[in-house]
């Protein structure tokens, strides 16, 4: 990896790829990061920079706007049906703790200041993700093996995966990833999304015959159902 700097929009982390045919910036870790077609030159970097300043510009606004409507405060709150965090400040901890229980999740911080602090917002998203994937393999996985057995489908595999950009996926060879951010949906939301990818056991697409295979196990609302789950994101902020 190498840094680029530039004067207004400062270090942007450069990654040179054989298959890239073009600069693609993007923003990442707190900064701008951009792939680079080899051989990395810097004078057709800086004119790609040029180019793109204003909209390089409003990448980094809006980021930085997301990230900040994103900071977990004392008051943020998850309620979800299988997941349901709050955050107590409490006298004795020295840092930051987190702990599970059966019913709630709860983050005990010392001070608004810590629990403000970069590192800890980082620490606290990892560490409810962790707290995701378990809830996911033992609530998810079983309900997902039980519809298939009920369906007379064979799994092959189930995986609980960090994915953000869909909430399952299938693959041709019967295995199953179910996105730990599962757990934030409501449980019909859940058998639904679980419901599609077992269809895809059947239907490697979505066909006509896809959706009709899909509707013998969602009462005819699977449509309904995806426009429903729409309104969601992958993220712990799960309502859009």
């Amino acid at each position: 990896m190498l840094l680029f700097h530039d004067k207004e929009l400062g270090a942007i982390a450069v990654t040179v790829n054989a298959r890239s045919r073009r600069f693609v910036f993007r923003y990442k870790d707190g900064m701008l990061a951009c792939t680079s077609p080899i051989p990395f030159r810097e004078k057709e970097m800086q004119r790609s920079v040029d180019e793109l300043r204003p909209k390089l510009k409003a990448l980094i606004e809006k980021s930085k706007q997301k990230a900040q409507q994103a900071c977990y405060t004392p008051e943020t709150r998850i309620e979800a049906e299988d997941f349901r965090l709050r955050f107590e400040q409490k006298d004795g901890v020295e840092f930051v703790r987190m702990e599970m229980t059966r019913e709630d999740i709860v983050c005990y911080y010392a001070s608004p200041d810590v629990l403000a602090d970069a590192g800890v917002q980082e620490w606290v998203t990892q560490s409810l993700e962790a707290f995701a994937r378990k809830r996911v393999k033992a609530l998810l996985v079983p309900r997902l093996l039980d519809m298939a057995a009920q369906r007379g489908l064979v799994v092959t595999d189930v995986r609980v995966s960090s994915a953000k950009g869909r909430w399952g996926s299938c693959s041709t060879r019967g295995s199953i990833n179910l996105s730990l951010y599962l757990i934030l949906l409501p449980r019909h939301l859940q058998d639904y999304v679980m419901q599609h990818e077992l269809t895809h056991l059947i239907e490697m697409n979505h066909s006509p015959r896809f959706w009709a295979r899909l509707d013998e196990v969602c009462a005819g609302k699977s449509k309904a159902l995806r426009m429903e789950l729409r309104r969601y994101n992958t993220s712990f902020f799960q309502q859009s």
